[in-house]
């Protein structure tokens, strides 16, 4: 398995549509919601990030359940953040029960500049994510989600990729195929 993050706006999703016929990609964030949804803890997919740790914890771990039941696993890739960035911090976008339920061999994490990441934030009307739209906040996150990603590494033997995703849409396909074969 394979588990690619990112900040949000990072273009990971749009990265892996190309693999999407030879891969089985998972987004993480959806799986959760749904699972939440279910149990009437949110309404909407920002609420996630809010809820308590106890019940994050909780919606990952059953999650990570869901998706390592899955067949061919090691033709996941499971798109997700490295942290989560909540209003009392920031929790680990995969605690240590769902990192070793889900066990990956690579973690990539996908880069952009903030410029263009501010960008793409503003133009993307599906989400709520103003915080991101500050640099200062957006490189906070870079560097908790690589003490994050170093330490996910290390519990499952893992190798990181970072993966620099600026430019135009589609320029570093090439690169994440390279990283998947």
């Amino acid at each position: 398995m394979i588990i690619i993050t990112g900040t949000p706006g990072s273009g990971k999703s749009t990265l892996l549509k190309p693999f999407s016929k030879e891969f089985i990609i998972i987004n993480y964030g959806t799986i959760m919601f749904e699972i939440a949804l279910k149990k009437g803890f949110v309404k909407n997919r920002d609420q996630l990030r809010k809820l308590e740790y106890e019940k994050q914890i909780k919606i990952q771990k059953e999650a990570a359940k869901k998706i390592a039941s899955m067949k061919n696993k090691d033709k996941i890739i499971l798109d997700t953040h490295a942290v989560v960035s909540t209003p009392k911090g920031y929790y680990p976008g995969l605690n240590k029960e769902a990192l070793e339920i889900l066990n990956p061999e690579t973690l990539v994490f996908v880069y952009v500049p903030y410029s263009e990441l501010k960008q793409r934030i503003k133009q993307d009307k599906s989400r709520t994510r103003e915080e991101f739209l500050d640099k200062k906040k957006c490189d906070e996150v870079v560097e908790i989600s690589k003490l994050f990603l170093a330490v996910y590494a290390v519990r499952c033997n893992a190798k990181i990729v970072w993966l620099d995703n600026s430019g135009p849409v589609g320029s570093a396909v090439p690169r994440m195929k390279e990283i998947l074969e």
